[in-house]
This record gives C-alpha cells, structure tokens and sequence, in this order.
C-alpha cells in the first residue's frame, strides 16, 4: 500500500557507491574477501542493497529508482537485483569519496 503522494513523480535514489572502508576488516574477516557493506547479508538472506531496493520499491515506480554504485562491483551489484531490471544501475566511474568527513 503506496502513500497518496508515493507513485510516478516520486523518484528513488540509492547511493550504494561506497567502497569498503570502516567495516572493511571485519568484512575481509567474515567473508575471506574484501566486499562492501551493501553487498553483504547481515540478517536474514537479503542483502543491504536488495533490502533497499525493495523499500525504495514501496514509495517509487520500478522506471523511478535508480541505484549509484561503484563500476568495479557492477557485477555483483546486476547479480544481486536480478528479476529487477525496472531498477536503472547507474555505474560511477571513480570513487570519488564525495561523502568522507
């Protein structure tokens, strides 16, 4: 059940660009591999970035949620969404670390 304001003027952006950083070494630990956190399933069997897609789905039309990631994991990110192709992938080409502090 969508709000009266949700639907096809109201776009999603998800921002799962990041590389692996502040949990990187627990990540590296846990998976023997360095991944980012919005491709990891930390509870239940659904990934951070699939979690958000489906919550992104709820308040946006599929041809309206765009998700930014990293080009390098484009990959795993396309193997993730799989059945999800309304969802438009927007790779970037460089980290550019524009949220550090």
């Amino acid at each position: 059940m969508n709000p009266a304001w949700a639907g096809k003027r109201l776009w999603s952006i998800i921002l799962a660009g990041g590389e692996e950083s502040r949990v990187g070494s627990l990540i590296r630990c846990w998976l023997g591999r360095p991944t980012p956190k919005q491709y990891c399933t930390f509870v239940g069997t659904r990934s951070l970035l699939q979690r958000t897609v489906d919550r992104a789905a709820k308040l946006s039309e599929w041809e309206h949620i765009v998700a930014v990631i990293s080009r390098g994991y484009e990959p795993e990110a396309r193997s993730q969404l799989n059945g999800r192709a309304e969802c438009m992938l927007l790779a970037q080409p460089t980290h550019a670390k524009t949220t550090a502090l």
